[in-house]
């Protein structure tokens, strides 16, 4: 008597091919959020969980929102200095020049020549009404929040740019307020606005 081979089923290639795509795409953002976590680790001494879920967060987000596409790439290198400049605000109050830099480097990935004079004037226009606070108001606004703001505006356009100040400044106020009643503190410190503008620049992102 014999006894029928045991065949082990294999997966078409297509079907394989897709599967480990997904591993991929899945196991990607969490290495992102893992390098994030060990550079935040040793530059700020900053080793809190979120160093790794809120970048994995972001961009498992964009590349389900956009797939595989150069608008992920785009978002996800724009959420990458988001999450670096809220980070270093919060540790040191200060952010590099080179984070708004690199985020209007990274604003004219995919787009047309034609569009840069209307980005930069978007920029100025985003700009003027925020240096005119931060001149009546000098414990408030920094210099690193303009900077930002400017460079976000630049990648995001002028509605996008507005977007993000008004959730950024709208989720700030509401948290800082909230926080500090809470703990019974004064209103009237300085408190880090670059982590919510980041938070509003990415939901801008996404709904631009």
């Amino acid at each position: 008597m014999k006894v029928a081979p045991f065949n082990i089923p294999i997966l078409p290639l297509g079907l394989l091919a897709k599967f480990i795509s997904v591993i991929c795409l899945a196991l990607f953002p969490l290495l992102i959020g893992y390098v994030f976590y060990c550079y935040s680790k040793k530059k700020w001494n900053v080793s809190h969980v979120l160093n790794i879920v809120l970048p994995a967060l972001s961009i498992g987000i964009l590349f389900s929102v956009y797939g595989i596409s150069l608008t992920s790439i785009k978002g996800m290198l724009f959420t990458i200095l988001l999450i670096y400049a809220g980070i270093s605000d919060i540790t040191t109050r200060q952010v590099s020049n080179w984070v708004p830099f690199c985020i209007a480097i990274i604003g004219l990935i995919d787009i047309e020549i034609s569009n840069i004079p209307f980005m930069v004037i978007s920029s100025v226009i985003i700009t003027l009404p925020q240096l005119f606070f931060a001149v009546i108001n000098q414990n408030g606004y920094g210099g690193a929040d303009i900077k930002l703001m400017a460079a976000c505006t630049f990648l995001l356009g002028l509605k996008g740019g507005l977007i993000a100040l008004i959730i950024g400044l709208s989720l700030g106020i509401s948290v800082t307020v909230i926080k500090r009643k809470f703990k019974k503190e004064s209103l009237k410190e300085k408190f880090p606005i670059v982590p919510y503008l980041a938070v509003g620049s990415f939901i801008s992102f996404l709904l631009i």
